[in-house]
């Protein structure tokens, strides 16, 4: 099974960095809430970790999803994978803080 980090029905996205695995019962119970900042920086090692995966076996679908959803003009200078990262964690960040949307966590 796979999750949305960002959920589908408030984002829009089905980019390859935006799916990683769950188990079908994380998948229910997470639903269309936004991972919360905290919990998200937690598993930052295995979603960099599967990123880096997706980018070895589709690299070029991945790199253009991932400049345009989260990289944007800084796409893959030097480290994509940390600003990549803290694309991720600001967007959930404006998401819940500032759009009003429910936080998640395990």
């Amino acid at each position: 099974s796979k999750v949305d980090l960002l959920p589908f029905a408030i984002w829009k996205n089905n980019d390859l960095w935006n799916l990683l695995p769950a188990t079908g019962a994380v998948n229910n119970k997470k639903r269309d809430r936004i991972p919360d900042p905290p919990f998200l920086a937690s598993r930052k090692e295995p979603i960099i970790g599967y990123w880096d995966l997706l980018h070895e076996h589709w690299p070029h679908r991945f790199e253009r999803e991932i400049d345009v959803s989260l990289l944007g003009m800084d796409a893959r200078k030097g480290d994509w994978q940390e600003h990549a990262f803290d694309q991720l964690s600001e967007k959930c960040t404006y998401l819940i803080e500032i759009r009003g949307y429910e936080p998640w966590s395990i």
